[in-house]
């Protein structure tokens, strides 16, 4: 599979191929086609999982933090329902110039919060656009692209 940028970043794809030579490979199952999760056997969507772990790595989102979801953070469920809430809503706040600060103490979970927050944008934010005629090749962008 070939992803393509189609957001006029090629220079940094570039380099982000350049950086990370495993990028066509699946990061989740490894190109086994199943993995398991919580003790659960899982078909793997592989050209999903290859986009979201470019999209990520684009995003400073490094390997480790990617395996991490909402379950993982063990702190204030309060701070999960705002951080979620902010998720789920996030283009209305970015419009109105809205944004997050996280502060506090050292090893509170701010930038695992933080990169959860960025990591549910990412993958909230994903739109797979596959061109007629072209099995196997992707396109994504950060906005969605309107498909002719």
């Amino acid at each position: 599979m070939v992803v393509i940028p189609v957001d006029g970043q090629h220079a940094e794809y570039e380099i982000l191929c350049r950086d990370n030579p495993d990028l066509g490979s699946c990061p989740t199952c490894r190109e086994r086609g199943t993995y398991r999760y919580r003790g659960v056997e899982q078909i793997c969507n592989c050209q999903e999982q290859r986009q979201l772990h470019t999209q990520y790595l684009a995003g400073g989102i490094g390997l480790l933090y990617q395996r991490l979801d909402w379950d993982h953070f063990t702190g204030d469920p309060e701070v999960l329902k705002t951080l979620q809430s902010y998720v789920r809503r996030h283009e209305d706040y970015v419009d109105q110039g809205l944004g997050l600060l996280f502060t506090g103490e050292r090893g509170i979970g701010k930038t695992m919060l933080a990169t959860l927050v960025l990591g549910s944008t990412i993958s909230r934010s994903l739109v797979h656009i596959w061109q007629p005629g072209l099995p196997g090749v992707a396109a994504y962008s950060r906005k969605p692209v309107p498909v002719m």
